[in-house]
């Protein structure tokens, strides 16, 4: 796993959620609003925030519907 699979994480959780920007995902990921946009221009992170980034996505994915 990388950067790039955090990335495709993020992005399907945007869409299971319905949200349109990364600014309020970073948020809740990160805390921070602008860390998903430089992760995506090439930042990095310690291995550490990328293990809490992909945890959190595993205990706050968005329930489905009844209809879905």
């Amino acid at each position: 796993m990388d950067i790039h699979a955090l990335l495709e994480r993020a992005d399907a959780y945007k869409a299971a959620a319905g949200i349109a920007d990364d600014t309020t995902v970073s948020y809740r990921v990160f805390s921070d609003t602008k860390k998903l946009a430089a992760l995506r221009q090439g930042a990095d992170i310690t291995v550490r925030r990328f293990n809490a980034a992909m945890a959190w996505f595993d205990e706050n994915w968005p329930a489905r519907s009844e209809g879905s």
